[in-house]
């Protein structure tokens, strides 16, 4: 039988990983680069997770990473936390038992890790998510983690707009049953580099298109080629048939002045700030920069962009499924909040 040949098309590192992953299964790979890759990862200056790093890992990429221990935090200030705190505020993310040193946090917080398993059962069976975390955190942890930082991250969107794949990506829960220290790397390089060394494969083409090009070239029938849209533009490439989705873009900002409040008790990494107006902060060999969201409403829009998972933009791709069927047969099929694949 005649193998696929898998078209991928964005910038993003899943993207890359992706198509280093079929190449090194012998597929063959056509990368269409729709933008600077890696964005926006070296511009906020992010780190990804051990387990993000086993997997490139496996991919054959040997270049050297940056560690860091607990690199991660969630700045809560004195008046939300509403007891003495050890570490100024600042509790280490993705939350685990050693998130929480003082007596009083751990006794407020030790239902939570005894009732993972029934929250995560409930969850799963929930029309209503956002009631399951509500109910399950303390007050004050859920106060300022849920309700705020996807709020601040995501441009201003409400977390009922949220869909449950949206929540779980911003709290990360995997590690409360565990004492996992919340490790997190960084490329040496930067991710950019990353990206580029990953495409370099004698079963990956790569090649550069603009967004105004993809449309003729998804609704065509390429009956011999699996595509993968990974670039979160759909909006774009078909006229905004549905209306627009709600793009996010990031601003970084150096800070002029080092001793902000949230970075008092740690040396380097990065600092979600859920009552701030900015969504975090990074501190890498001294340099803090200040990290903000915009929501961007026009239709004109072409740079690169997230889009924010939420329930509404989930609609509109059942929408975008029934206008792909109508041009050319195909439809498409949102495998999570960053992948479309056209069928």
């Amino acid at each position: 039988m005649k193998k696929l040949t898998y078209v991928i098309i964005g910038y993003s590192l899943d993207s890359v990983i992706w198509a280093r992953k079929l190449a090194l299964n012998g597929e063959k790979v056509i990368y269409l680069k729709t933008g600077k890759l890696g964005y926006p990862l070296d511009d906020i200056r992010d780190y990804i997770s051990y387990e993000d790093l086993l997997k490139i890992r496996s991919l054959d990429v040997n270049l050297e990473f940056k560690k860091l221990h607990n690199g991660t935090y969630v700045y809560i200030p004195y008046d939300q936390l509403k007891f003495v705190n050890n570490s100024n505020g600042v509790v280490s993310y993705p939350l685990n038992k050693n998130s929480f040193e003082s007596a009083e946090e751990w006794e407020q917080i030790q239902p939570c890790i005894t009732n993972i398993k029934k929250f995560r059962d409930e969850l799963s069976n929930a029309s209503n998510f956002i009631n399951i975390y509500k109910n399950f955190f303390p007050k004050w942890l859920y106060d300022c983690m849920l309700k705020y930082i996807a709020i601040n991250k995501w441009g201003g969107f409400r977390q009922s707009k949220f869909t449950r794949e949206g929540i779980a990506k911003e709290i990360d829960l995997s590690y409360l049953d565990d004492t996992n220290t919340g490790t997190i790397y960084r490329p040496k390089a930067g991710f950019e580099k990353l990206c580029k060394h990953m495409l370099k494969h004698k079963n990956i083409k790569i090649e550069n298109i603009e967004i105004e090009e993809l449309k003729e070239f998804i609704i065509r029938r390429y009956k011999d080629k699996e595509i993968v849209l990974m670039d979160n533009r759909v909006d774009y490439i078909c006229n905004y048939t549905y209306g627009n989705f709600d793009r996010v873009k990031f601003n970084v900002e150096r800070v002029k002045d080092p001793n902000m409040e949230e970075f008092i008790d740690i040396s380097e990494g990065i600092v979600l700030t859920p009552t701030k107006d900015y969504f975090c902060t990074s501190n890498e060999e001294g340099n803090i920069i200040k990290i903000t969201s915009e929501r961007i409403e026009s239709l004109n829009y072409k740079e690169q962009s997230d889009i924010s998972p939420t329930s509404y933009n989930k609609k509109l791709y059942n929408e975008y499924t029934k206008m792909m069927g109508l041009y050319s047969g195909k439809h498409l099929n949102l495998e999570n909040v960053v992948v479309t694949r056209v069928k």
